[in-house]
């Protein structure tokens, strides 16, 4: 959570509104879910960096002699160094660098559950050592739909630091036991 500190709202009669429970990020859960798709990227493109490498590898040490193969083989090789190895020369660190920087950002939000709304605590961009908050105030929950990515929450939305409505919010299933969200549908 960093700095902030998990403020209580004044509910009705001026008693402070119970915090119900507070989910905070989970590495376990974004790599099956919000991060997903990185994973993947990454895990079929590190073959294509090991077959570069391999390729350059035995091209430059001699071993291999492109120019006395026979024409279908210098296809097959073009091809698939062309078509396979130089695109993950470019989406590996790409796909890498992404979630790592979803991950800096996921780590310093969090969500907090009350009785009938959620404040999802989003945290759009950090620079340096300066962490912006941007809190989403979901009341009047109507629906909660569970997705692979994320959850899809309609309702009030309001966003704190604009004060903006919006008909919903995604969040993304980045944080531990998200399934509590899902309870909170009327």
């Amino acid at each position: 959570m960093s700095n902030y500190k998990l403020k209580r709202k004044k509910g009705r009669a001026g008693r402070p509104e119970e915090l119900k429970k507070a989910l905070m990020f989970d590495r376990d859960v974004y790599d099956d879910h919000a991060g997903l798709i990185y994973s993947r990227l990454m895990s079929v493109t590190i073959w294509g960096l090991i077959l570069s490498a391999l390729v350059l590898g035995l091209i430059n040490s001699g071993i291999a002699d492109i120019s006395k193969w026979d024409t279908f083989g210098k296809v097959l090789f073009y091809a698939v160094v062309v078509l396979f190895g130089i695109p993950s020369i470019f989406i590996f660190p790409t796909a890498f660098f992404l979630k790592q920087g979803k991950i800096r950002l996921y780590k310093e939000s969090f969500i907090e559950i009350y009785g009938d709304r959620i404040i999802y605590q989003k945290v759009p961009r950090i620079t340096g050592n300066n962490i912006t908050y941007e809190p989403m105030v979901v009341t009047g929950i109507k629906s909660v739909e569970p997705g692979t990515y994320s959850y899809l929450i309609t309702g009030d939305v309001l966003n704190g630091n604009t004060g903006r409505k919006y008909d919903s919010v995604r969040i993304p299933n980045a944080f531990e036991d998200m399934d509590a969200l899902t309870g909170l549908a009327k």
